[in-house]
């Protein structure tokens, strides 16, 4: 059997991992961040993804981030996330706030959907990060080692 043959055993182990995976990351998603009680989000640096969409004008074709610090995907992937998320719960985009001060006093309860899209985002790539970990870990030494080296990230903190 080569080295990379998957079975369904196999297959029946990475979905329990993927959903432990998913589920150690899911819980508690909504703690700290803006809401009915809570004005402010807890996290000061989770605020810069919708302020930089913020910076982005999609309508005149503006969508420079203007904002390098970090790598830029997460951001433009955020904005893909938030343009469909926006029109099914009625929110305003970031993308749609005037300026600073008006994206510092926006609506807490429309903040809430832009975090939790937000970390939903997070909580995918991480999941799909455990399975693009089992997928190396078994081209490079077989299903064992594809399979532990995924137990291991999905459990780390």
């Amino acid at each position: 059997m080569p080295k990379n043959h998957v079975n369904d055993r196999t297959w029946m182990v990475l979905a329990l991992i993927l959903l432990v995976a998913a589920a150690l990351r899911f819980y508690g998603i909504g703690w700290g961040i803006p809401g009915k009680d809570q004005p402010r989000a807890y996290h000061p640096d989770e605020k810069m993804a919708p302020l930089v969409l913020s910076r982005m004008k999609p309508a005149d074709g503006r969508f420079n981030p203007a904002y390098f610090i970090n790598p830029t995907l997460f951001y433009y992937q955020y904005g893909l996330l938030l343009a469909p998320v926006s029109r099914l719960t009625g929110i305003t985009p970031p993308w749609q706030v005037k300026n600073y001060i008006a994206f510092t006093e926006h609506d807490p309860q429309e903040q809430r959907v832009w975090f939790l899209a937000g970390r939903v985002l997070t909580v995918l790539m991480s999941v799909i990060t455990v399975w693009g970990v089992f997928w190396l870990g078994c081209q490079l030494s077989g299903k064992g080692v594809g399979l532990a080296a995924a137990a291991l990230l999905a459990v780390m903190p």
